[in-house]
């Protein structure tokens, strides 16, 4: 029950949102919660969504739950508000959750995420050579995804920092997110050092064995590290390292990590699994679902723009056909992967203090048959299922 001294209204989403700030409250969401305004003004900045099903995130899903949203913020979730007056409360027919995370993703910086004359560049930052209105981001916005880690390429053997970025405005969440490191063949060539496996491994022992810069941030536990590996040997290998110069981070390039889960396990280290599709091996398929059953973090990769956003969705439905558990495929979408991904204080969730990235689904989000019907980036309506882009 929604407690205002405003009547519930089905005025256009578009309409009474267009001031929308968000978050999300409450560790017991179906609690009633009072939300006080400080001032008239404060008041007049707040908006409440109800929608027919709330996911929060953390698998919890409340039936005609509410978000109240302020300044671009989550302040409060539930069953049951009561609200400052006047409050206006917007009735949403479908699904609400959090928008989803691609983890490993290459729009709004495509061109510029390798340099094909050096091999180790440890400082170079992704974010300075992002396109925020690259035609990707749209077509993510349009898939549900609010957010995307934009890595360096595997062509170098130390492509530089990752970072975090919304698809909306390529706004910055983290800019230092990894060290990109690489331990398969990708950055391996025969005219330009590294040429062998053994040589790009001696240059990286080397790098840390006196560190500098972002490898001594790395070694400091300041800066985690993205893992880049192809075989189940370069899963070793990553493992080895990172325990041998205390590092911490992800492991991605290969669904093949899954047939190592002890091992991967006791590392510590997270997983970003590969894009998962109808021609991928038997194999890597069980593989990746053991990653999911094994309680290991982790997340899925989108590799845009060369794969269509949905593939993001596709992989999580391959995962569940294979056996794994839906609630947990879904937070590898979100608060699992904003965890992985190192925003977890910020996005991947629906509760109190987050930013309001919110994707309004026509059923279940894990479903191939729904379908995005807005999508809310900071409180605001950035994307409409008409296809208007705001």
């Amino acid at each position: 029950m929604i407690r205002t001294h405003r009547p519930t209204t089905n005025m256009s989403t578009t309409a009474l949102i267009a001031a929308l700030v968000a978050g999300v409250a409450s560790a017991q969401p179906s609690e009633p919660r009072s939300i006080d305004a400080a001032t008239p003004a404060a008041a007049s900045t707040t908006i409440a969504l109800r929608a027919d099903v709330l996911h929060v995130g953390d698998g919890t899903q409340l039936a005609n739950g509410i978000v109240a949203v302020r300044d671009g913020k989550i302040i409060a979730v539930g069953r049951e508000l009561t609200l400052p007056a006047g409050t206006p409360v917007v009735k949403l027919e479908g699904h609400l959750a959090a928008g989803m995370i691609a983890l490993s993703d290459a729009s709004g910086g495509e061109g510029e995420l390798s340099d094909a004359t050096r091999p180790v560049l440890p400082d170079a930052e992704v974010a300075w050579g992002i396109d925020s209105k690259d035609k990707a981001f749209e077509r993510a916005l349009r898939s549900g995804i609010t957010s995307v880690l934009i890595a360096p390429s595997p062509d170098n053997l130390v492509g530089g920092i990752a970072a975090v970025v919304k698809t909306h405005g390529g706004e910055i969440v983290l800019r230092r997110a990894f060290l990109s490191l690489v331990f398969g063949s990708a950055a391996l060539s025969d005219d330009r050092f590294p040429t062998s496996y053994g040589s790009a491994i001696a240059e990286l022992e080397a790098r840390f064995a006196k560190p500098e810069g972002a490898f001594a941030q790395a070694a400091k536990d300041e800066l985690r590290t993205l893992m880049e590996v192809e075989r189940r040997q370069d899963v070793l290998a990553a493992i080895r390292f990172a325990k041998e110069h205390g590092l911490r981070g992800v492991l991605y390039g290969t669904a093949m990590a899954g047939e190592l889960v002890e091992q991967v396990r006791a590392s510590g280290l997270h997983v970003v699994l590969p894009p998962l599709d109808p021609k991928v091996s038997a194999r890597e398929l069980e593989a990746a679902t053991a990653i999911a059953k094994s309680g290991v973090p982790f997340g899925l990769a989108l590799d845009s723009p060369d794969r269509h956003p949905d593939t993001l969705r596709l992989s999580a439905a391959m995962l569940i056909r294979q056996g794994a558990e839906p609630t947990t495929v879904w937070r590898a979408l979100t608060s699992d992967a904003a965890r992985v991904a190192g925003v977890a204080g910020r996005l991947g969730s629906i509760a109190e203090g987050k930013d309001a990235d919110l994707v309004l689904w026509s059923g279940a989000p894990i479903d191939l048959a729904s379908r995005v019907k807005t999508v809310w980036v900071n409180g605001a309506v950035v994307w409409e299922a008409n296809g208007e882009q705001r």
